[in-house]
This record gives C-alpha cells, structure tokens and sequence, in this order.
C-alpha cells in the first residue's frame, strides 16, 4: 500500500530543492548584469540605451530557440539536456566578462538566452511528469520563489564584488560574471549525475510507488483529446492572445525594475556594498508577497481581487517613487511596488472555476442540469461518501451506464460533482504544450515593449469539443425514450 503523502514528500525533497538552486543560478545570471552596469557602462564607453538594448537581445535568442530547446529536452531527458543549459550559459557568463564593447556585449547577452532558452519552461513540463495536477500548483509556487531569493542573494553578492575592483588585474564588474558564470558550470556537471529524468528510472523510489505513480499520472492524461498536442492551436486562442496583451505590463515593469534598481539605489550616494545590502529588502518583501498573495487567492472562489489590486497598489508605488523628492521614501515606494508588481505572477496562472470556463456549454444543457452544475461548482459542496470522494481526488470517474448503476445511492449532484473533477482533467490537456511552446511566445512582447523585459505567459486554451457530461446526458436521454 503506497502512502500518497509519502511518496509526494519524497518527490518534493528529492527536486525541488535542487531545481530551486538551479533557477536561483539562473536567475542570478540573468540579472547579475544590472551590477556589472555600474560599473561596465563607463569601461566599455556605453550609453544607457546601449546597455537596454543589450540586456533585451537575451530575450530574443530565448524567444527564437525556446521551442527547439524544449524538444530536445523531450528527447534526451532533463538530466542531459539540463546539465548542457547549465554548461553553455556558465561558458558564456564567464565570457562577459572578457567583453571590450558593446558590439561583444550584444552577441554574448543573444547567446546567453541561446543557451538558457528552455530551462524555466523545461522544469514546469519535468513536474508535470513527476507530481499528479493536485500539487503542480504548489510545487510551482515553491519553484518561483527561489527568484525572489536569488535577487535577494544576488545584491548583496554583486555589491561586494564591484568592490573587488582591480584585484587579481579584474575590474569590479568583471569579477562580478566570473563568480556568478563558474557555479552554473559546476551546477551543470552536478544536474548530469544527480537529476533523475523520469519516475520510471528513478532508483530513490520502489517499483510500487513508481506503479502507483504511473497509473495516478496515466488516469489524469486519460481524458485528453487528441488537440492537447496541438500547442499552435492553443497559442492562437484569442484568450491566450488576450491575456498575453494584459500580461505584458507585468513584465515590462518586474525587469525595469529588476535591470535598474541598482542604478536608481546608487545614486542615492551609497557604496556598492551598502547598495547591494539595500537591494535585499524589496526581493524579502517580493517572496512574502508570492506566498501570501496565492495562499489568500487559492482561498477564493475568484482570484481577480488578487490580480488586479496588488498590481494596482505596485502601480502607484511607482508612481510615486519617480514624484516624491525624498530617496527614503523613493526606496521604500520601490520595495512595495516590486512586492505588487510580482504577486500576481502566481495568481493569475491559476485555473478558473469550471463555471466560469464553460458557460457557453451549459447554456446548451436543460435547466435542470445547469443547476446541478452550478452547485456542484460551489467550493463548499463535495461528493458524499468516502468512495466518491476518493474517486474525485484521483480523477477517475468512468461515464458509463454500468458503472452509474452499480452506485445507486450516488444522487444526480454526486455524478456532475465527479464529472466536474473530469472536465478540469480535460482542460488541462493543454498545460504540457503550453509550458513546451507557450512561454516561447512569451519572451517578445518583452523585447517590444521595453527593450529590457521579459514577458512569461501561463494561460490555458479551451476545454475539448468532447463533453462527458454533455454525451452522458444524451446517452440517459435516449435510452429513456427507448423504454417509453
């Protein structure tokens, strides 16, 4: 008998912890050019568009081989295709900081995202393959935060290594690209031995938990339709479209932010090790928020509130950080406006109510029916009896006449409340494309915007034409008339 929390704790300890440190690597080399800038703008004789338009192309090479990347990580499996990503980027973080002008500084930052493109991406599509739908959500929520910790950790670390300015022949702004690309490279060497691919392979688990974890995976992906492979179609969804155009704002001012905010600490008059220390405290506010915020909105029925208002409130701060004269309360306007603009990340990624996502279909359905879905929608109602709930929680519910009639005592609520639990299954036959090719689409209307953002979309296309409860109801409909 296999112990789900177990088995799940066990998975949990095993990745996330070590994926965790390898987006905090990752981060930190994306971002450890907003240090360098200090410094790096002078010694190469560089305007501050020079360094916008620099610190954007990452996205571009990201944008263009996002999507190859992911299917050679379908083909050769995250252990190798992960320690390759590490590797290459380590190898060209290294060379940043053997760069003579801006014309380098160009091509290196292209290939940075060459070479990074797929990762993010890349470990949502591995949990997908490890963890059942019931806990991706928290898992991923544990994954983002390490980029919170890493600007948190990547502040300090790059102030203290401006200050190392001129030691061993190296500038400051050198050093910091030296300290940051060497343990991508370690970390690289370390994922080919340490990450295990796929739960079949895994030597940390029995061959009863990975048959139980088989067959749980199996039943959730049973119900997919044949466009769940389709990613293009989900990409050209106008609520996919949609959402990236509102989405685009996130971005466009988290990386503004993110690239600058070192500019904006240093010209208070502070030492770079005093600025990086400073560059802690808005990153500490940013994790509380990305914990706080979707804890609060998996609570509620709609998550809008907890989109909208905290994007609001980061809004404002920015607002007023660029009107108030006063550098206290500039830094401290920055701290709540870099805790705003990141907590909606989460939220708005999350999986509507189903009500929500299928109105034109129960439009079609009799009254009768409507209601019992809309009931059965309420975060409030559950399936009575433990075999129903059972049943609800693992996603396996069969449709067919002889399986309804051996439950008799299921009421009519009860089989919508478990079909319910299946159209969810349904609509998500599109995440693993998503994760594969959406976040492609993502990265250029970072690029257009601000050519110094990055733009990360999660979105969900719509449910297969397919409905069971829709072909169940016609099935019960015409055997009924068959009798009469």
């Amino acid at each position: 008998m296999v112990d789900e929390k177990r088995l799940i704790s066990k998975i949990t300890w095993k990745l996330m912890p070590f994926l965790g440190i390898l987006y905090l690597i990752a981060y930190i080399d994306r971002q450890n050019v907003s240090f360098a800038k200090l410094q790096m703008v002078d010694a190469l004789a560089m305007s501050e568009y020079a360094y916008g338009l620099g610190a954007s192309l990452f996205f571009i090479g990201y944008f263009l081989f996002e999507v190859p990347s992911n299917l050679f990580l379908d083909r050769l499996g995250a252990r190798v295709w992960f320690a390759r990503i590490l590797v290459s980027w380590g190898i060209v973080t290294i060379a940043l900081a053997f760069t003579q002008n801006a014309t380098m500084f160009y091509i290196l930052r292209f290939l940075l995202g060459v070479c990074e493109a797929g990762f993010f991406p890349g470990v949502l599509y591995l949990l997908t393959l490890w963890f059942p739908s019931a806990y991706r959500g928290r898992m991923v929520g544990l994954f983002m935060i390490f980029s919170a910790i890493a600007n948190a950790v990547g502040a300090p670390l790059g102030g203290v290594l401006l200050d190392l300015d001129g030691l061993y022949g190296f500038a400051g702004w050198e050093w910091v690209f030296l300290a940051t690309g060497v343990p991508a490279v370690i970390a690289g060497i370390v994922t080919f031995f340490y990450l295990p691919g796929r739960p079949e392979s895994a030597s940390f688990l029995s061959s009863e938990e990975k048959d139980w974890l088989e067959r749980r995976l199996a039943s959730e992906n049973a119900g997919m339709g044949e466009d769940a492979g389709n990613g293009f179609k989900a990409l050209i969804d106008p609520r996919v479209l949609l959402m990236a155009l509102c989405y685009v704002a996130f971005p466009l001012s988290a990386y503004g932010l993110s690239y600058w905010l070192p500019t904006i600490v240093k010209a208070f008059g502070v030492s770079n090790t005093v600025n990086g220390f400073l560059n802690i405290i808005p990153w500490v506010l940013v994790a509380i928020a990305l914990y706080a915020v979707p804890a609060m909105a998996d609570k509620a029925q709609s998550k809008t509130p907890y989109i909208v208002i905290p994007a609001v409130i980061g809004a404002a701060c920015l607002l007023l950080s660029a009107l108030i004269p006063n550098h206290t309360l500039q830094f401290a306007f920055l701290c709540v406006a870099a805790a705003g603009i990141f907590a909606p990340n989460r939220c708005s990624g999350a999986c509507p109510p189903v009500s929500s996502r299928a109105r034109g279909l129960r439009r079609a359905l009799p009254p009768s029916i409507r209601s019992e879905i809309s009931a059965v929608s309420s975060p409030r109602t559950s399936c009575p009896g433990s075999r129903m709930r059972a049943a609800a929680r693992s996603r396996q519910c069969s449709f067919s006449r002889p399986a309804l009639r051996s439950a008799p005592s299921w009421s009519s609520s009860s089989r919508v409340s478990c079909r319910t639990g299946s159209i969810r299954r349904l609509q998500a036959g599109f995440r693993p494309t998503m994760f594969r090719h959406g976040y492609s689409l993502a990265q250029l209307p970072g690029f257009v915007g601000g050519l110094f953002n990055d733009f990360v979309l999660k979105a969900q296309s719509s449910p297969p034409t397919y409905h069971p409860v829709v072909a169940h109801r016609r099935r019960e409909t015409n055997v009924s008339m068959q009798h009469q």
